[in-house]
């Protein structure tokens, strides 16, 4: 027979071999990063922004008001990364819920991506995986139009 106290201990061995056996190294998507852009949508500037993209941190100094600007980058992308943005806005920081990038709607030819954040405060940052060769063309059309 076993002891009353012991089942509890079982199960909680049970759970944490289970649990150790689902880490592993996340499967590679074939899929390139080449860089990131934020865009803040407020009147408000944000202030030094992090972006962890599964183990990368990627910093931005300042964003201003409206804009979205962007930061080169080289990282292989595996399926399904996990990104948590934080970022200061006067002395507050804030942060985002962490989000799951997508797998891209439109294909890149070279398979090189920007990871697009659209942040929104107090809510999971929106994310878009898009072709590099799209991004640096809006960006380089928003900056020219200005």
């Amino acid at each position: 027979m076993v002891s009353p106290f012991l089942n509890p201990l079982l199960c909680l061995s049970a759970a944490a071999c289970l649990l150790a056996g689902c880490r592993h190294t996340p499967e590679p998507s074939g899929r390139t990063l080449v860089s990131v852009s934020w865009v803040n949508p407020s009147p408000t500037p944000m202030e030094y922004l992090e972006t962890t993209v599964g183990d990368h941190t990627i910093l931005l100094e300042h964003l201003p008001p409206y804009r979205e600007l962007s930061r080169e980058t080289n990282l292989s992308l595996p399926q399904h990364p996990r990104v948590s943005t934080s970022y200061r806005i006067g002395a507050e920081t804030l942060t985002l819920p962490t989000a799951f990038v997508e797998t891209p709607r439109r294909k890149s030819p070279t398979g090189e991506y920007n990871l697009r954040i659209h942040m929104v405060r107090d809510e999971t940052a929106r994310l878009k995986l898009e072709p590099a060769n799209v991004a640096r063309a809006r960006l380089r059309s928003a900056t020219t139009t200005r």
